[in-house]
């Protein structure tokens, strides 16, 4: 005689189970589309003949030139103090505010790697060009702007 075996009895997905993972699926959804429009800086707007289209509102400040004229000026000031007999490796970031007027205001230290380096940071960020304001709907504005400055390993 042989013995019968029972199938694996299968749990079958309730109500409940699917509206949580379509609950889950709408939220991974909207929270991507919240990080994409909120990072190109896009508002709705209306054309003449009620069409709808997206436009952009707000340009955030930049250093004159992009991001290569910045590391630039970076690699021309940075030094590497001895401190304690040691020189420091790691990155230091800072906010700023860039003024409607082009000057750098404002200045903290968010995260460094020691005091000396700190104010080394500041003191680049001090001494570089009037950076381009950042402008919205076209008029310039106050805007507040992170940068880290990097301190690598020398080779």
């Amino acid at each position: 005689m042989r013995a019968r075996i029972k199938p694996k009895r299968q749990k079958a997905i309730t109500n409940h189970h699917a509206s949580l993972m379509l609950l889950c699926i709408g939220l991974v959804l909207f929270t991507g589309c919240a990080k994409e429009a909120t990072t190109q800086n896009l508002s709705l707007a209306t054309s003449r003949d009620g069409a709808y289209g997206y436009v952009e509102y707000e340009i955030p400040p930049h250093y004159p030139g992009g991001i290569s004229a910045w590391h630039n000026h970076v690699r021309s000031i940075i030094n590497r103090p001895k401190v304690d007999g040691r020189i420091y490796t790691g990155t230091v970031f800072l906010n700023f505010m860039v003024k409607a007027d082009s000057t750098v205001s404002d200045i903290k230290v968010v995260k460094g790697i020691h005091p000396t380096y700190d104010s080394l940071a500041v003191s680049i960020l001090q001494t570089s060009e009037p950076w381009a304001p950042g402008t919205l709907r076209g008029q310039p504005i106050d805007h507040m702007q992170s940068i880290r400055i990097v301190f690598p390993r020398l080779k």
